[in-house]
């Protein structure tokens, strides 16, 4: 998949706020309040994986809207 393809991502109801920082991406950070959608590249989504605990929040604190 190509890195600027936009996903949206969710945050899953019932978890409260989740936030992440990138240091590849300058320090990006975003913080997802309960239910919250934002849409972000697939790039953020492949340098999340790398970060500590970025495929946790992948796998059980986020749902990627794309197959």
């Amino acid at each position: 998949m190509e890195d600027n393809v936009k996903i949206v991502v969710k945050n899953r109801e019932g978890n409260g706020p989740v936030g992440y920082t990138i240091p590849d991406m300058g320090n990006l950070q975003r913080v997802y309040q309960d239910g919250e959608s934002k849409t972000i590249t697939f790039e953020e989504i492949r340098k999340l994986s790398y970060v500590p605990g970025g495929l946790n929040l992948i796998k059980d604190y986020l749902i990627i809207e794309n197959k």
